[in-house]
């Protein structure tokens, strides 16, 4: 009963992002999809800053880069939100 474009998103989050539960995820995004939310069928702003920001980091960088660079790249365009 979901449409295949939420799937795929829920998917992407699940396996790119590598999310575990804590911290708990955000209100509105698409990991919430099969916890019952009604209206979840999109990523959030958020899901996809952070997407975005996990395909475009180096892949030859030390791990305390790829933290910097990752919360830099999601914070951006939010704040221009």
């Amino acid at each position: 009963g979901y449409p295949l474009d939420a799937v795929a998103a829920f998917a992407a989050m699940v396996a790119m992002a590598e999310m575990d539960s804590d911290p708990p995820r955000p209100a509105d995004s698409i990991l919430g999809l099969f916890e019952g939310e009604p209206g979840l069928r999109h990523l959030s702003t958020q899901d996809a800053a952070l997407l975005r920001a996990v395909y475009s980091l180096p892949p030859d960088r030390e791990a305390h880069q790829h933290r910097r660079q990752l919360i830099t790249a999601i914070a951006k365009p939010l704040d221009e939100d």
